[in-house]
C-alpha cells in the first residue's frame, strides 16, 4: 500500500502554474513549427521541441485539431492585445489588417485542422475590427458602407488568397503588394 503524506512539497497553485506553463510552452513551440515546417508537423514533433511529454501535450490537447485551435485562439488574444496599443494611431485599421494577414499567411495551411465550429474565433475577429473600422470611417480614411463583419473577413481573406501561390522566398513581398493593392481600393481618397 502506498503511503501518503500530508505535507505536500508543491502547492496546489504551483501545479497550476506548471500546468498552465507548459500549455502555454506548447501553444508557442506549436506556433513556431507550424510556421516553419508546414501543417503536417506531428504532435510527437512539437512535444519533443516543447521539452514536454506526450502524455503532458495530450493532457492539454487532446488531438490535433485541439491544438490548432488553441494555437488560433492565442493569435487572436496577442492580436486583441496589438489593437490596444494601435487605437490612437490614424492608420490603425490598415495596421491591423496587414497584421492579421499576415497570421493568416503563415497558418492558413492550418485551417482545415480547426473543429467545424469556429464561433469563438470568428467573433473574436468580429470584435476586435469594430473599432477600428469606426474610428477609420471618422477619420474619413474608409468607405462609410464598409461593413466590419464581411468586409474585415473577404480583405483578410483576399491577402491570404494573393499569397497562396507566390514562391516561398517572396511570401512577404507579395502579402506587402496584395496589401497595397486593396488599400488603395477600399480607401475614399485614392
Amino acid at each position: 500500500m502506498r503511503e501518503y503524506s500530508t505535507k505536500n512539497t508543491k502547492s496546489f497553485s504551483a501545479k497550476r502554474i506548471d500546468a498552465s506553463a507548459n500549455r502555454l510552452t506548447i501553444i508557442k513551440t506549436a506556433r513556431k513549427l507550424f510556421k516553419e515546417k508546414g501543417p503536417d508537423t506531428s504532435l510527437s514533433e512539437i512535444a519533443k521541441a516543447a521539452k514536454v511529454s506526450r502524455a503532458t501535450l495530450y493532457r492539454n490537447f487532446q488531438d490535433k485539431s485541439d491544438l490548432v485551435f488553441a494555437l488560433m485562439l492565442h493569435n487572436m488574444e496577442e492580436l486583441n492585445a496589438f489593437a490596444q496599443g494601435m487605437e490612437q494611431d490614424e492608420h490603425e485599421f490598415f495596421i491591423l489588417i496587414k497584421k492579421t494577414a499576415e497570421l493568416q499567411l503563415h497558418y492558413q495551411g492550418l485551417i482545415p485542422y480547426l473543429p467545424e465550429s469556429t464561433d469563438d474565433l470568428n467573433n473574436s475577429i468580429i470584435n476586435l475590427m469594430k473599432g477600428p473600422v469606426k474610428r477609420a470611417k471618422e477619420r474619413g480614411i474608409l468607405m462609410e458602407n464598409f461593413d466590419p463583419l464581411t468586409d474585415s473577413a473577404l480583405i483578410v481573406t483576399m491577402l491570404g488568397s494573393a499569397t497562396l501561390q507566390a514562391l516561398e522566398v517572396n511570401l512577404e513581398g507579395m502579402m506587402n503588394r496584395a496589401v497595397e493593392i486593396v488599400f488603395k481600393g477600399i480607401s475614399p481618397k485614392s
